[in-house]
């Protein structure tokens, strides 16, 4: 990377004008986040994932061995994920700006690069080049790895939700074992055609990471309410669910058709708005809870306010 900026004279040239770029980035973004977004940074919060104590946090509480350790293995896995982990990336990405101050550097860096594919989001792919050769080896095989297990997991367990949770309990509940695992095969076959259909629809990873937030907003603050609010179940979650699936499938074709388009955290919000009206009118009409198990989450739980009164 140092042969790339050119001499040392040369690298000390650049780096006040990198610097005062990126200061100039650091204070719009910070701008932005303060004002225009700010409405994004509340709306991440209340769409966050694991604010519930849900999927990998409760495999991590679970396999300990006690309260005390499921909670240190929580604070690490938080202090891990999001304190040490972004560290790498950051730092990768202030020495981009120092190698690739444009866009157009990154071109002429790779003159044959697809145009349509030239962004932001490929600064990080573009610093690989770096790399010595064995280490380029690692991260392929790194990057090989972590694709596939992710693939196969969500694929094996969106399966596995769509035979036990839905096929077996509400259209063929009496039939064999062996039936059942064949039904599993066919739900990953299709599931992996309708994922693979997804990836035309998008243009760049950023549009991959807004999708996924779109399609798990509104549902934090359900994942906490549900902790101290009788009247929400399971079908509040369906409901939300459903809803924020449907929202984000209709603005990105809306974006596609070029018929609606705006920002990402007007999108976040808005289907934040609708997740939120869906999931409450579902904890007021769909079925209730039966009073014996409320009573006993209660018991068990305690948890605090009125909510569960």
């Amino acid at each position: 990377m140092v042969e790339a900026l050119g001499d040392e004279r040369s690298w000390r040239d650049q780096l006040p004008q990198c610097l005062s770029r990126l200061h100039q980035q650091l204070g719009y973004g910070i701008g932005r986040l303060c004002n225009a977004d700010r409405g994004s940074v509340v709306g991440c919060l209340v769409s966050g994932c694991r604010t519930g104590g849900g999927s990998y946090i409760a495999q991590r509480m679970l396999a300990s061995k006690s309260e005390k350790d499921a909670l240190g293995a929580v604070l690490f896995f938080n202090l891990a994920h999001y304190v040490l982990r972004p560290w790498p990336w950051i730092l990768v990405a202030l020495c981009s700006i120092l190698v690739y101050p444009q866009l157009s550097d990154i071109q002429t860096a790779f003159p044959n690069l697809d145009p349509n594919l030239l962004g932001h989001d490929i600064a990080y792919p573009a610093m690989l080049r770096f790399m010595p050769m064995g280490f380029v080896g690692l991260m392929v095989g790194g990057l090989v790895a972590a694709n596939s297990s992710t693939i196969l997991t969500h694929l094996n367990w969106g399966a596995s939700y769509l035979v036990h949770d839905f096929y077996r309990r509400f259209i063929n509940k009496t039939a064999e074992e062996g039936h059942y695992v064949f039904v599993g095969r066919l739900m990953t076959v299709a599931l992996f055609i309708l994922s693979s259909a997804v990836v035309y629809m998008l243009d760049s990873a950023k549009s991959a990471f807004d999708i996924i937030l779109q399609v798990g907003a509104g549902t934090g603050l359900l994942y906490l309410v549900r902790w101290f609010w009788w009247r929400v179940n399971a079908w509040c979650e369906v409901a939300a669910m459903i809803s924020s699936f449907l929202v984000s499938v209709i603005f990105l074709v809306l974006e596609k058709e070029q018929i609606f388009n705006t920002g990402s955290p007007q999108k976040l919000m808005i289907t934040i708005a609708i997740t939120t009206v869906c999931w409450v009118l579902a904890a007021y009409l769909a079925p209730q809870t039966d009073r014996k198990t409320l009573i006993d989450f209660y018991t068990k739980v305690r948890p605090p306010g009125q909510g569960g009164r």
